[in-house]
C-alpha cells in the first residue's frame, strides 16, 4: 500500500461527476464522545448499482484512519464489514442526512491535513471532498446531538469531559461544557487509563473531586481535579474544572493502581482450524490480532455504559479476550465474573462440543493473559508454575 501523505484541497467539483452518485442513506455511530465514530454512506450509481462507503473517523490523532468501499454487495456482507470495522465502538447507528455525512467526511479529512497523517484511498471519495459543505451553528448542534450519546448521569459527563480533555479533543469537551473552560491536564493527546470520582461539599452547584491516572508520552501521572456540574435547561453540563495537584508516578505504581481480578477459562482445542473458522464467522466484530504463537480475539461490549461508573477504567469496554495457541489451547480472559459465566455457557452450545473441552478455571488478582502471550511457555499451566 502506498502510504504517502495526501493533502486534501477543498473545491468545487464538476457537476456531471457529482451526479454520478445519488444519495440513498447514511448512518453514523453515536460514539463521538469516545473520540471515534463509524460512518456508512450508501449511494446509487448511474448504472443503477449500489455503492457503499465505510469510514472509521478518529478525532484525536488521525482523522480518516480507515476506509473501505463495496459495490453491489449483499446487505449481509455489508453488515459483516461494518461489524469488523465498527463493532468495537460500542454505540448505536443513527441516521443522518447527505449534507451531514458530507460534512463529517470533509471535517475529518481536514484533521488528516492538520495531523499530517495518511488518508486511505482519497480518490474514492474525492467527489465528497471536492464539494465544500458548510453547516450553520444550529445544524452543527443538531449533528452533535446525533453523533453523541445522551448524557444521563454526573459520572458519565465527568468521565467523558476528562477523557476528551486528556485526548486534547477540545470540540468534544466544549460540547460537554456550559462555557469555555481552561482545563489542560496534558500538553499532547494522551490516554485516560482510570478515573475515580468522589463527591465533595459544594454550593448549589454539584462539586466533585477526581483522581485521573493518565498515560502520557510513555510515562504516567495522577491528576487531582475539582469538577463542578450543573443541571441546566440543556441538560447536565460541566461549569468549571480546576487542576488541584499533579503527581508523576512510576510504571509499577501505575500498574498497581490498575490491578483488577482476571477470570480465566482454559480449553483444550480438538480441531484448531475449526475453532479459528468459528471465531471468524461468529465474532466478526471482534478485533483479531496475530502473534508468533497464536491468534488473539478481543471482543468489546455493545455499549459504553462503563463510562457511567464512579470508577472508570479504560479497559472496562472489553467483554472478553480469546487467545488460540499453537499448543491447541483456548485461553479466555475477562474482568467480570458474570461475563465469565456467560462465555462458559456460550461454549457449551452444540456447535463447540466436538472442538472444545473445558480444562480449568483460574482466578487471578491481576491481569496475566498478556504476560502468557509474550512468554515462551507452551501451555498456560506451564506458565503458572
Amino acid at each position: 500500500m502506498n502510504k504517502q501523505k495526501f493533502k486534501v484541497i477543498m473545491g468545487n467539483e464538476d457537476n456531471n461527476n457529482y451526479k454520478k452518485y445519488k444519495f440513498i442513506k447514511a448512518e453514523v455511530t453515536n460514539t463521538r464522545l469516545m473520540g471515534v465514530i463509524g460512518l456508512v454512506i450508501y449511494w446509487e450509481l448511474e448504472d443503477g448499482g449500489k455503492y457503499c462507503q465505510l469510514f472509521h473517523l478518529d478525532a484525536e490523532e488521525y482523522g480518516i484512519d480507515d476506509y473501505e468501499s463495496m459495490i453491489n454487495e449483499e446487505d449481509e456482507d455489508i453488515n459483516k464489514r461494518k461489524l469488523m470495522m465498527m463493532g468495537g465502538l460500542g454505540g448505536e447507528f443513527i441516521s443522518i442526512s447527505e449534507k451531514e455525512a458530507r460534512y463529517l467526511v470533509c471535517e475529518f479529512a481536514n484533521r488528516n491535513n492538520k495531523f499530517s497523517t495518511y488518508i486511505p484511498s482519497p480518490e474514492e471519495y474525492e467527489f465528497i471532498l471536492n464539494v465544500k459543505v458548510e453547516l450553520e451553528q444550529s445544524e452543527i448542534s443538531t449533528l452533535w446531538n446525533k453523533i453523541c450519546e445522551k448524557i444521563t448521569s454526573v459520572n458519565q459527563i465527568i468521565n467523558y469531559f476528562i477523557m476528551r480533555s486528556v485526548g486534547k479533543d477540545y470540540e468534544a469537551s466544549r460540547y460537554l461544557s456550559l462555557k469555555d473552560i481552561d482545563y489542560n491536564p496534558v500538553k499532547n493527546a494522551s490516554i485516560l487509563l482510570k478515573n475515580v470520582i468522589s463527591e465533595t461539599n459544594g454550593d448549589d452547584i454539584e462539586s466533585y473531586t477526581t483522581e485521573s491516572l493518565i498515560d502520557f508520552e510513555d510515562k504516567h501521572k495522577i491528576v487531582i481535579s475539582k469538577i463542578r456540574v450543573q443541571d441546566t435547561e440543556l441538560g447536565l453540563k460541566i461549569v468549571d474544572a480546576e487542576i488541584k495537584e499533579v503527581m508523576k508516578i512510576s510504571r509499577i505504581e501505575a500498574g498497581f493502581k490498575l490491578n483488577k481480578k482476571e477470570y480465566i477459562l482454559v480449553y483444550d482445542i480438538k480441531d484448531r482450524e475449526r475453532i479459528i473458522g468459528a471465531f471468524d464467522l461468529l465474532k466478526p466484530h471482534a478485533m483479531k490480532g496475530y502473534f508468533e504463537d497464536g491468534y488473539l480475539y478481543t471482543e468489546f461490549n455493545l455499549d459504553n455504559k462503563h463510562v457511567s461508573n464512579r470508577v472508570y477504567y479504560l479497559n472496562d469496554d472489553v467483554y472478553g479476550v480469546y487467545y488460540i495457541t499453537e499448543g491447541n489451547e483456548l485461553i479466555v480472559a475477562t474482568y467480570d465474573y458474570r461475563i465469565l459465566e456467560e462465555i462458559e455457557d456460550y461454549f457449551l452450545e452444540d456447535r463447540f462440543k466436538d472442538i472444545l473441552a473445558l480444562k480449568e478455571k483460574v482466578e487471578m488478582n491481576q491481569s496475566i493473559l498478556y504476560e502468557f502471550i509474550n512468554s515462551d511457555c507452551d501451555t498456560f499451566r506451564d506458565f503458572l508454575k
